[in-house]
């Protein structure tokens, strides 16, 4: 019997609930929680995806958002193994019919903490086209990462540059994506349309979840950093910073973000080929550097930008991943959450701990921590520890 603990974080009205498995198995169709159910008021956050296609599509036919038989999920297993150099047409278009037949169940709104392209895994091709699928009848929500930023470099250079910062090894999922174009299993034209309509609508530098009653206000970002870091990032994108309203700031940073997204001009404002140049460590950026900061920061210990437990009338929690393979340092335990971790992540292992952030939007009464079985069909919760 497969067990999943489901530890409440919540210091809040809102309620926040991180889902673990231990011993979640790509290769194995998962158990389906029941557990949280699909409303138009929660969220399923999950982090870091390593650019591998299998963990996306297991993620969200565990969560219930899609629906597919388990034979068409051993399909796409197969097919997702295979190596770029001998997918097939035939290949692509078995893998575009499992999706077209799978259903989305409407309700959560999907976040992704980032690396979800240009990754160590398989193919982001396959990546895309799961994107193309659930953007077009569900919320979804992409934090934009470092190697989210790799695989912009590479639209924005017409798809001719396939790395600039990160080695081969660390972007594969991009470079396989080449080998299906210069095959030309699929066409340029097609990629474009998907970054277009299905990528470049979706990608923030960061979001928030506020809890009004509270006034608790959840920062989502890939790496971890404070307000300093927010308020500098406005400088960058020239944007007016209310310090009274940080949440009109942030919304007001990632329209500029979407802008210069569209524009092609992304990487050039993040100045990480500056920073490069200039021999900057981009795990410890000054604040001088925001975007690379939101991309790259790693660890907690910035004495630039501490992550403080208040920014004005807001108490601060962040949730992000990126660094630390989900630790967090106790002092920091009640209001940092870490999704980071390796699962999915190192060619051919295909097992680690899954985990998600399930957060429901609206007033609830604070649970005590439990761990519940997730079975087939939907039960009655039973305690088991």
């Amino acid at each position: 019997m497969l067990t999943s603990e489901v530890r409440n974080l919540s210091q809040h009205s809102v309620q926040y609930e991180e889902i673990i498995d231990p011993k979640a198995n790509l290769l194995i169709f998962p158990k389906l929680d029941f557990e949280h159910e699909l409303k138009d008021d929660c969220e399923l956050t999950i982090g870091d995806m390593h650019g591998n296609a299998l963990k996306f599509i297991y993620f969200l036919v565990r969560q219930r958002v899609l629906t597919m038989s388990k034979k068409n999920y051993q399909d796409v297993i197969k097919i997702y193994k295979k190596p770029a150099d001998t997918l097939t047409k035939k290949d692509l278009e078995h893998f575009a019919q499992i999706l077209d037949s799978a259903k989305i169940n409407k309700g959560a709104k999907i976040r992704l903490l980032g690396d979800e392209l240009s990754d160590r895994g398989s193919n982001d091709y396959f990546t895309l086209k799961i994107l193309q699928k659930i953007t077009a009848e569900i919320p979804v929500e992409i934090i934009h990462s470092n190697h989210g930023l790799e695989f912009l470099n590479f639209y924005e250079t017409k798809m001719k540059e396939f790395n600039f910062s990160l080695s081969e090894r660390c972007t594969a999922s991009l470079t396989n994506l080449g080998i299906l174009l210069k095959k030309k299993l699929i066409e340029k034209s097609e990629i474009e349309q998907m970054i277009t309509e299905n990528y470049l609508p979706h990608i923030k530098i960061l979001s928030y979840t506020l809890d009004k009653e509270k006034n608790n206000l959840t920062l989502y970002m890939h790496a971890p950093n404070g307000p300093r870091t927010i308020e500098e990032l406005a400088k960058d994108f020239k944007v007016a910073i209310n310090p009274k309203n940080l949440l009109q700031t942030i919304d007001e940073i990632n329209k500029a973000f979407t802008k210069a997204a569209f524009n092609k001009k992304l990487v050039k404002t993040s100045k990480l080929k500056l920073a490069d140049a200039c021999g900057i460590d981009v795990t410890d950026a000054p604040l001088a550097y925001p975007f690379v900061r939101m991309i790259w920061t790693r660890g907690y210990d910035s004495k630039s930008d501490p992550l403080k437990k208040r920014y004005n009338k807001y108490n601060l929690f962040v949730v992000h991943g990126h660094d630390g393979e989900g630790k967090v340092p106790p002092k920091l335990k009640d209001r940092v959450i870490n999704m980071d971790n390796l699962f999915g992540k190192k060619t051919g292992v295909f097992t680690g701990t899954y985990n998600v952030l399930f957060t429901q939007h609206k007033s609830t009464t604070p649970k005590e921590s439990k761990r519940y079985y997730l079975r087939e069909r939907p039960t009655k919760r039973q305690r088991i520890g």
